[in-house]
């Protein structure tokens, strides 16, 4: 069963709601805007979910892919996240995607020109505290699904 499938369980059994509306446009308008294709994995979770309508059961909040953008645009004029963009290497390629708990901590994702490209998840605590969970997008979705309380605090 692939990670896609797992998840719509689990969130179901959660009684979590996904924002389940169509995104073929939201993908092509996200593509054309930062000159990029999704990996597949990518591609699958949001055509199927699109982030999520409120958080999770674990304060994680999933962004719909029109609000995408990268570390050093929403990111780092957040708050506490001031000069993330110039630690974190090639921040200009993380997509923030999701926050825990009203902008405790963010993830991002990395993604390049070619679909076949890195695709880890990154950690981002606050302007100077970042790590990287997972070196693909598919093993952050498994580490969420099998060890929930290791996304929260690498």
């Amino acid at each position: 069963m692939s990670f896609v499938d797992r998840l719509a369980k689990h969130w179901n059994l959660a009684d979590v709601t996904p924002d389940a509306r169509g995104t073929g446009d939201a993908i092509a308008a996200f593509e054309n805007r930062f000159a990029l294709t999704l990996p597949p994995d990518v591609r699958a979770f949001y055509e199927r979910f699109n982030g999520l309508l409120d958080m999770d059961d674990d304060l994680n909040r999933f962004w719909p892919i029109d609000e995408l953008n990268t570390v050093p645009a929403i990111v780092e004029p957040y708050h506490d996240y001031s000069g993330i963009g110039n630690r974190l290497p090639d921040a200009e390629r993380y997509f923030a995607i999701a926050d825990h708990s009203i902008w405790v901590h963010v993830y991002a994702l990395h993604l390049a020109d070619h679909p076949d490209s890195d695709t880890s998840i990154v950690w981002i605590a606050d302007g100077n505290t970042f790590d990287i969970l997972t070196e693909t997008f598919a093993g952050f979705w498994e580490l969420y699904l099998t060890s929930p309380n290791r996304i929260l605090v690498p």
